[in-house]
């Protein structure tokens, strides 16, 4: 199993060991665009047989982009980006396997997403990543070209001289902008320049927005440009700004993605200043270091006067980036039933529970679409299920899952298996709903682990309301709903429970004293939403981050009054708080409880 793991600032060395050593030109290649991205498409990275990967959220399952070559395999494009020299034909010639290598790596990202049951996807194929995959993988994978995503690509030297007449009047809005503002200046950005951008932004974004608007595209290009400007000297940042006076007008920054082309993240320019777009454009340009021959000025996302805009510039290349997706899964011409036996089969050689209890569990709780599996060499190697509950919570109520039956045959363990199959399954019921989940795990080694997830131990495994032998289902209900923070059991659930008891016969027996468990929010926003209603008095602006499994955790969030509002716009003054310590907010004054929940 390919373990993957969260990019931050420390990876951009070795990261850029892959990416600037080939010939790409993708802005998605730049580190500081994976890096301050991240909170938005979860990315993250492995290094397999010597290429570095990166996969990010794309839907409900990973994408990734197409793997990056180490330095092992020289200095040379495999066609992730070709520019001006024209493509190199494919032919199993290639010196140094590169190519055929790639296809390897690529096969085992492809088992890995079928492996757990997603579709494999990849994007940002060329048109010659795009012609060996389509020779490799015949009748494989559904192809589309998406044009808004397009990176425009400019010769530097056309971007800084702004030569010939289709470009006249580029130069005229630069003659216009000297004549009115000639004290005008450019400065690099870095040290005390860094701190007016942030206030220059900040201020531009009251003015074009209002002080209380919320706009989310903005608020997410808020959080990476305040992203990179917390960590420009580290990020290796190039920028430059214009000045007239002491007041800053236009800004732009970049980083490069190869050895010969940059980046440019960002252009910002108060349009009050006629021309001071077209001038930071160009002066930009003209202080970059001389090795960079390409310029990435990033795709227009479909908007008809930005594309315009970058068209007018003359670019040398438009780079269409294309999406490829299984067309037929392998998870959907598998037999559930065939599944379904070796999940139990798994729980028997893990577990060793009574048949009869097996018997019960595989016919009366277990479904399909609470299942969660790995299938490897021919069989299920590991699984769990994700049970739906109702948590109440002082009075009111929220979709959760008790997680149930997470075990890998002994053979597979050491791999990260498990930690996968979990991350996917939280994923996948924070798509579909659930607020929180919870679990009592199997043994005292298990909690740390759990921890590492995401669980906090602020649940308590408690003896039942009443006895379920002796009491029907609506008493029962009646005395469980007197319980402040408690998962609910239904009706069905009960039932079950009452035929364990039956099947037990005399060794049955009710759970004295308490046991801890665990529980992990996976929805912030309802989560927040919830507390923020049962406690109306607490009025605060919280920063959540540490979430791995789901990235839109990691956001800013303000409660106060019964309501939230998340933003991904940077707060100052907010209490950082991780997903574990949310848990152990939500439920500090009141432990969430559980009963009768068969494995306790």
């Amino acid at each position: 199993m390919i373990i993957f793991k969260s990019i931050s600032v420390q990876e951009r060395e070795l990261i850029q060991r892959f990416t600037l050593n080939n010939r790409l030109c993708s802005c998605d290649y730049s580190f500081a665009n994976i890096f301050s991205w991240s909170f938005r498409f979860g990315t993250q990275y492995a290094i397999v047989d010597g290429f570095l990967v990166l996969r990010f959220y794309y839907g409900d399952c990973p994408a990734y982009m197409i793997p990056v070559p180490g330095p092992q395999f020289g200095f040379r494009s495999i066609g992730l980006q070709c520019l001006c020299a024209g493509e190199e034909s494919l032919t199993d010639g290639d010196a140094n396997g590169v190519e055929r290598a790639l296809v390897e790596v690529i096969r085992k990202l492809m088992l890995q997403c079928s492996s757990i049951g997603c579709p494999f996807r990849m994007l940002g194929l060329t048109q010659r990543i795009k012609g060996l995959m389509e020779m490799v993988f015949p009748d494989m994978f559904v192809y589309q070209v998406n044009r808004d995503s397009a990176d425009y690509i400019y010769n530097r030297i056309t971007l800084e001289t702004l030569a010939g007449k289709k470009l006249q009047s580029k130069r005229n809005h630069i003659n216009k902008f000297k004549a009115l503002y000639p004290d005008y200046r450019y400065c690099h950005i870095g040290g005390e320049t860094v701190g007016k951008c942030i206030d220059t932004i900040q201020r531009w974004r009251k003015i074009s927005k209002g002080e209380y608007d919320y706009d989310e595209s903005l608020a997410m290009e808020m959080r990476s440009m305040m992203t990179i400007f917390e960590n420009w000297d580290e990020l290796g940042m190039i920028g430059g700004a214009i000045f007239v006076g002491e007041t800053m007008v236009a800004f732009s920054y970049g980083a490069p993605i190869s050895a010969d082309t940059f980046d440019v993240c960002v252009e910002k320019a108060d349009i009050s200043y006629d021309g001071a777009f077209t001038i930071i454009n160009q002066e930009f340009v003209k202080h970059l270091p001389e090795q960079y021959i390409y310029i990435n000025r990033e795709e227009d996302l479909g908007v008809q006067g930005l594309r315009k805009a970058k068209l007018s510039y003359m670019p040398l290349a438009v780079l269409d980036k294309i999406s490829i997706e299984e067309k037929n899964p392998v998870r959907n011409s598998m037999d559930m039933e065939r599944v379904k036996g070796e999940v139990r089969e798994l729980w028997r050689r893990v577990f060793e529970d009574p048949e009869r209890f097996i018997d019960l569990y595989f016919t009366e709780v277990y479904k399909d679409e609470y299942n969660y599996f790995c299938h490897l060499d021919g069989k299920v190697v590991s699984a769990l299920q994700m049970l739906p509950f109702t948590v109440k919570y002082h009075g009111l109520k929220a979709e959760s899952v008790y997680v149930s039956g997470v075990a890998t045959l002994p053979e597979y363990r050491g791999q990260g298996i498990a930690g996968t199959l979990l991350r996917k399954a939280h994923y996948s019921v924070f798509c579909q709903g659930a607020v929180f989940a919870q679990l009592i795990p199997a043994g005292e080694g298990l909690f740390k682990w759990y921890e590492g997830k995401g669980y906090s131990c602020v649940a308590r495994c408690v003896p039942p309301a009443a006895d379920p032998r002796l009491t029907d289902f609506q008493e029962y209900d009646a005395l469980q709903q007197e319980r402040e923070c408690t998962i609910l059991l239904e009706s069905h659930w009960y039932d079950v429970v009452r035929k364990d008891f039956d099947l037990a016969g005399h060794q049955a027996h009710l759970p004295e004293g308490e046991r801890p468990a665990m529980v992990r929010i996976i929805n912030v926003g309802k989560a927040l939403e919830i507390y923020s209603k049962a406690h109306p008095e607490h009025r605060a602006c919280y920063r959540v981050y540490g979430d791995e499994d789901i990235h839109q955790n990691n956001a800013w969030f303000f409660i106060g009054a019964g309501e939230v509002k998340r933003s991904d716009e940077p707060v100052s003054q907010a209490v950082s708080i991780s997903i574990g310590e949310l848990s152990c907010m939500i439920f500090s004054s009141s432990p969430l409880t559980m009963s009768l929940m068969l494995n306790e």
